[in-house]
């Protein structure tokens, strides 16, 4: 009745949404083509039986709009 259990290690990322990474600093990304990686990185949007966004969408949503107003006051800076 009592088997051996194997113990495992936990780590928090195991549970942790990968979120890709996309260049804002190297180079001349215009906004459209930032979108499109965007877009592509986050991919289908899944929402909760109640409506809400699940928690890796909503990550990935979030983490991308930080990047997308530093891209933004990046691009006015340089301008002003």
């Amino acid at each position: 009745m009592d088997a051996p259990v194997a113990e495992k290690q936990a780590s928090a990322e195991d549970h942790m949404t990968k979120v890709d990474e996309i260049d804002i600093n190297g180079g001349d990304i215009t906004e459209e083509e930032f979108v499109e990686k965007v877009v592509a990185a986050i991919g289908e949007i899944k929402k909760n039986e109640n409506k809400t966004l699940h928690k890796d969408t909503f990550i990935k949503i979030f983490k991308y709009t930080g990047d997308f107003a530093k891209l933004r006051s990046k691009d006015l800076k340089q301008k002003a």
